[in-house]
């Protein structure tokens, strides 16, 4: 599973995006409006971007689609987000253990899938053409 979540800076002010990227990295969001409504795109405004990749199928939280997403209320997302975060679990791995990714493992430096510690950022602007690369690595 490979996911993008957009974030406000401003928790009181905008509504979150998210969306799944294909093969090559690329994804566009989509913004849940209310009741079932979604809209393609973020709202203008700043934001935190997490990332997330984990190895095979998820074996703890379940995958989410950007339909799933579309229906979520922002309360709900940061529900999700503090689940994965409780069960991704962390520590230090033993050295002789194998070092081959299990199914539903990250493959992701941790930091960028917590919307606390991302260093990932964005800025979203009203009628530009807003494409975003994001550099991963490990500190």
């Amino acid at each position: 599973m490979r996911q993008s979540l957009f974030f406000p800076s401003d928790p009181t002010s905008g509504k979150s995006a998210g969306g799944t990227t294909d093969s090559s990295g690329k994804f566009k969001l989509v913004t849940h409006v209310g009741g079932a409504t979604t809209a393609d795109g973020a709202m203008a405004g700043d934001y935190k971007v997490t990332v997330a990749k984990t190895s095979g199928a998820a074996a703890g939280p379940k995958a989410v689609t950007n339909q799933d997403l579309s229906k979520m209320s922002e309360e709900e997302k940061q529900r999700m987000m503090k689940d994965v975060q409780d069960t991704s679990g962390g520590g230090v791995k033993d050295p002789q253990a194998d070092l081959t990714p299990k199914e539903g493992e990250s493959l992701l430096p941790s930091k960028y899938g917590d919307v606390t510690s991302t260093t990932l950022t964005a800025t979203v602007k009203a009628g530009a053409k807003n494409e975003f690369s994001f550099e991963l690595k490990d500190d």
